[in-house]
């Protein structure tokens, strides 16, 4: 059964990568919306089973959206480890009602966000903007329950 669930995760974040990777057309200001999708199902399968995801699938995740995006190699790399790695931390917290958890997944999604911002000003050695990271978690914290219940198909 582990291999199983672990078979049915790596398969879900390489579909959810792909579509990561399709031309949206979407505007500038919503260019870092898509690059979530990956590390929000990174969430949802280290909440359900720690051990479901392998570090190296979220690497190669990581490196295929740095590939396709035409951004600094390493960028969603490391962002997508570090989502890992603070999912796995949250992981060993206790679980919560439905709003507990939640409020939980919105204080990991910060975190990674504040992450995203820090490692864009570091690479461009001036402060970017906040807000297209602002306006990327808005919309990742309103499409993590749809994107959860469909990765709910394949556990």
């Amino acid at each position: 059964m582990r291999n199983l669930n672990a078979a049915a995760a790596a398969l879900s974040l390489v579909l959810v990568t792909i579509v990561a990777a399709l031309p949206w057309g979407l505007s500038p200001e919503l260019r870092f919306v898509i690059p979530q999708l990956p590390a929000l199902a990174i969430y949802y399968w280290m909440q359900r089973d720690e051990s479901a995801l392998s570090i190296w699938i979220v690497l190669l995740c990581g490196l295929s959206v740095d590939v396709v995006s035409g951004g600094p190699l390493g960028y969603w790399s490391l962002v997508l480890l570090v989502g890992y790695a603070v999912a796995g931390i949250s992981w060993s917290l206790p679980r919560a009602s439905r709003l507990g958890r939640w409020s939980h997944f919105l204080v990991c999604l910060f975190l990674l966000v504040a992450f995203e911002w820090a490692l864009a000003s570091l690479y461009y050695l001036e402060p970017a903007s906040l807000s297209p990271f602002m306006r990327a978690a808005a919309v990742a914290a309103l499409i993590y329950p749809i994107l959860a219940a469909l990765l709910q198909l394949f556990a």
